[in-house]
């Protein structure tokens, strides 16, 4: 858990670094990636600027690597692939990776609502990266396991600009508030694309934990 939470804290220091930056070769640089290719204990991971890493050493031998799972990875830039074959940009040395809860949007249904929660939850951050919406957030409890949800609205969702409207859903199944918590999310936005490839405009509110609802306003850029 502790090396977690030293990835989360790193992620908000080091996720701006481009890989350029990294050919130092002895920087540790921290970033959201999606695990592809897996065959057997041999898998890429895709960034979400679409950078390709190649673990050539991995120092995280303990970790299970499954497609399409996010995780957040701490690795060191060992080589730049300099044949133009697309493969991958980097063989990188993988010092440690953590599973980022991975989820689909779900629809939202009045049977569901008390099921879903509404309890506040502070939002650090709301951006899309690859084709995710990501979330850092924080919230009080214990050591409990909370729900953690993105619900798709059906109403007010057919605006002009054909705007898709998400709720971030948090339940905390009456918890006791002991301390602040913290963590990050990864919702699979994929079937929000469009056959014609046009961007599309989401809006994702959050109830703070201060009483203030917070509004992201996003647009999801894709190729089909």
């Amino acid at each position: 858990m502790k090396s977690f939470v030293l990835l989360f804290v790193l992620l908000g220091l080091l996720e701006s670094c481009n890989q350029e930056d990294g050919l130092s070769y002895n920087h540790m640089i921290v970033s959201l990636a999606t695990v592809e290719q897996v065959s057997g204990n041999s898998f890429l991971l895709r960034l979400d600027n679409d950078t390709v890493l190649d673990p050539l050493v991995d120092d995280a031998s303990s970790f299970a690597p499954v497609n399409s799972q996010r995780v957040m990875i701490n690795y060191t830039i060992l080589s730049k692939n300099i044949v133009p074959d697309n493969s991958y940009n980097y063989k990188i040395r993988l010092n440690d990776v953590k599973d980022v809860l991975t989820k689909e949007i779900i629809p939202f249904f009045a049977a569901t609502n008390d099921s879903i929660g509404n309890d506040p939850i502070n939002v650090t951050d709301c951006w899309i990266g690859s084709h995710y919406v990501n979330v850092t957030f924080t919230y009080y409890g214990s050591s409990a396991n909370h729900l953690i949800s993105l619900v798709k609205l059906t109403s007010g969702g057919a605006s002009a600009d054909s705007t898709v409207y998400l709720e971030l859903r948090h339940n905390a199944y009456r918890d006791f508030s002991t301390r602040v918590n913290q963590g990050v999310v990864s919702f699979d936005i994929r079937s929000l694309q469009k056959s014609n490839g046009v961007p599309v405009k989401i809006m994702v509110t959050a109830k703070g934990t201060n009483g203030v609802e917070k509004v992201y306003s996003l647009i999801y850029k894709y190729m089909v």
